[in-house]
C-alpha cells in the first residue's frame, strides 16, 4: 500500500445498545462475529456516545467536537462543508475515504471527506426534522413497540443488506488493482439496524426459538417517574403512562431487537470474509461502533435520548490487523476519541484541536492516565439542553431549565443501574464540586444554549419553509456511476 499505511475497516450499525452483544453480556442477542473480533482486539467496557441521537452523535463523532460547538442539536442539524472532520485530514494523507450506508448529513455537502458514497442514504438530508421547542418536546412514540417481529422485507432489512453488498462488491474491484500503486482505503459501512421498529425475517426470528428472553432489569414500578426531568419529559411524550405494554409485548420486541442485532452481526461477517477471501486482513483495522444505544424497555423508556447507560453507553470494539490478545479496557471512552485514534492510525500529523484523546495508548497497553467522558443532548422529546460527565465510577448530570438547574449524581459502581440520585449525599460533596466544574469548563452555560437553540431552530424552520415553497430544494445523495475497473477511482 501506499506510503505502507493500513487500511480501516468501520463497521458502524445503528441504536445498538452493547449490553445485548456477546462481548459485553452473554446470554443476549446472538452476534458471534463480534465477538470473534472482540477476541482478537480490544473491547472499551466503558465507551459512551457524546449525544444519544443519530445526526449529532455522527457529526461529534466525524467533527471530534461537542455538538454544543458545532450547532449539531438535533436530526435536522445542518453540518457545514468547512467544519473539518477525520475523513478530510485521512484524504489528504492518501487515502480513499468510502461510505456504504447512512451517515445522516444534513445540508447541500453530503460527502464531508468522502471521496466515495456507494448509497444514498435513508434518513432525509433536509431540514425536515428540526425539533420545535416553542411549540412542543416532539419525538417519537410507542407504537414501533407493537410492530416489532416477523416481516418478509421492510426497508431497513434491504438497505443493510444493499449497503453491505455495494461495500463487498467495492472491495472485490479494489483487490483487482495493482496495489504498489492504489492508496490505501477507509471504508465506513453504517447500517440502520437494529433500530426500531425491530422487524426481522422469519428465519432470524427462529434463531430465537426456545431461548429466554429477558425482562428489563428496572421496571416502571422500581422508580419515580416524576422524580426528575431528565425521563419525565421522554416518559410524557413516548406516551408510557397511556400506553399498556404488556410482558409478552416487552418480550417480543426485546427479541425482535436481538434478532435484528444479528442481522448486523451476520453483516459484518459477509464483509470480514470478503477481506480474508481477498487478503486484505492482514494490513486493515477493524474499528466496530453504534452512534447511541437503546433503552429497550429498562425503566418503561424505549429507544434513546437520555443519559442512563442504555441509551448512551454503546459497543467500541476495535482490531489492529495483527490482533492485541483480546483485551478489555474498563476506562470511559467516547466517540470522539475516535477523530484522533483513526488520524494515528493513518500516521496524519493534526494540527487541529479536538475534543478527544486518542485510544492508540490504551490499545497498546501504555497509558493508565485518568480519562473522562462528556455526552451532551438538546434535540426533540425535551424543552431544553443538558449534559452529562462520566469521571471514574461517578456521573454527573446537569439539566437546565429556566426555572433552575436540575443535578442528578449515580455512583455507576454501587449503583449501576443508577436507581439512586446522591446529589444531597454528603459523601460526595468534594467531588461534586470539581464534576461541576468539569462539565463546563469549556464555556457550557445551559440558559445560553437554550437562548441560542431556540433562535436557531427558528432560522432553521423558516429556511425549511422557503425551501420547499415555489420551487422545492432537495440535498439527497444520488450516488456516482463510476468505472469500477478504473484505478484512478482509488487515487484522490
Amino acid at each position: 500500500m501506499q506510503n505502507n499505511k493500513p487500511n480501516i475497516l468501520f463497521f458502524m450499525v445503528d441504536q445498538l445498545t452493547p449490553f445485548v452483544t456477546e462481548p459485553y453480556r452473554k446470554g443476549m442477542a446472538k452476534t458471534p462475529t463480534m465477538q470473534q473480533v472482540a477476541d482478537e482486539g480490544i473491547t472499551f467496557a466503558n465507551a459512551y456516545c457524546n449525544n444519544p441521537l443519530c445526526t449529532p452523535s455522527r457529526m461529534s463523532m466525524m467533527t471530534g467536537k461537542y455538538c454544543s460547538k458545532i450547532n449539531s442539536f438535533d436530526n435536522g442539524s445542518l453540518l457545514p462543508a468547512d467544519e473539518l472532520c477525520f475523513t478530510h485530514l485521512l484524504r489528504k494523507a492518501g487515502y480513499h475515504t468510502v461510505l456504504s450506508g447512512k451517515m445522516h448529513f444534513v445540508g447541500p455537502d453530503q460527502e464531508h471527506g468522502f471521496s466515495e458514497r456507494l448509497t444514498t442514504d435513508i434518513y432525509p438530508s433536509g431540514l425536515n426534522w428540526t425539533s420545535n421547542w416553542e411549540v412542543a418536546p416532539g419525538g417519537d412514540n410507542l407504537d414501533d413497540i407493537f410492530k416489532a417481529g416477523v416481516v418478509k422485507d421492510n426497508k431497513y432489512l434491504s438497505y443493510d443488506r444493499n449497503s453491505t453488498f455495494q461495500a463487498t462488491q467495492w472491495l472485490r474491484n479494489y483487490e483487482r488493482l495493482d496495489k504498489k500503486n492504489v492508496d490505501p482505503f477507509f471504508m465506513c459501512v453504517s447500517l440502520i439496524n437494529p433500530h426500531h421498529p425491530y422487524q426481522v425475517p422469519q428465519e432470524l426470528w427462529d434463531l430465537y426459538d426456545g431461548e429466554e428472553i429477558p425482562l428489563p432489569e428496572v421496571r416502571v414500578e422500581d422508580i419515580d417517574p416524576d422524580d426528575n426531568s431528565h425521563d419525565r419529559s421522554l416518559r410524557e411524550v413516548l406516551g408510557v403512562k397511556n400506553t399498556n405494554i404488556s410482558n409478552e409485548d416487552i418480550i417480543k420486541a426485546r427479541r425482535a431487537y436481538f434478532a435484528c442485532t444479528t442481522f448486523t452481526d451476520q453483516r459484518l461477517a459477509e464483509i470480514l470474509k470478503t477481506l480474508e477471501d481477498l487478503e486484505l486482513s492482514d494490513n486493515t483495522w477493524i474499528v466496530i461502533t453504534s452512534d447511541h444505544g437503546d433503552m429497550i424497555g429498562e425503566r418503561g423508556l424505549w429507544y434513546k435520548k437520555i443519559f442512563y447507560d442504555y441509551s448512551t453507553k454503546v459497543p467500541l470494539i476495535i482490531k489492529p490487523p495483527k490482533g492485541c490478545g483480546g483485551k478489555v479496557e474498563d476506562l470511559p471512552v467516547s466517540l470522539i476519541d475516535l477523530f484522533p485514534t483513526l488520524t494515528d492510525i493513518a500516521l496524519v500529523d493534526d494540527e487541529f484541536e479536538v475534543g478527544g484523546k486518542s485510544l492508540i495508548p490504551l490499545i497498546e497497553g501504555r497509558e493508565n492516565s485518568e480519562r473522562s467522558v462528556i455526552s451532551e443532548y438538546m434535540g426533540s422529546s425535551v424543552l431544553s439542553p443538558m449534559r452529562m460527565i462520566i469521571k471514574d465510577n461517578l456521573k454527573y448530570i446537569n439539566i437546565y431549565t429556566p426555572e433552575k438547574n436540575e443535578e442528578l449524581l449515580f455512583d455507576l459502581k454501587l449503583d449501576p443501574s443508577e436507581l439512586k440520585n446522591e446529589i444531597e449525599n454528603p459523601k460526595y460533596s468534594n467531588i461534586l464540586n470539581d464534576l461541576r466544574k468539569a462539565v463546563s469548563e469549556d464555556g457550557w452555560d445551559g440558559k445560553a444554549l437554550h437562548e441560542h437553540i431556540l433562535k436557531d431552530q427558528k432560522k432553521r424552520m423558516l429556511i425549511r419553509n422557503a425551501l420547499m415553497s415555489k420551487k422545492v430544494t432537495k440535498w439527497g445523495y444520488v450516488p456516482e456511476e463510476v468505472d469500477p475497473y478504473d484505478g484512478d477511482m482509488f487515487r484522490v
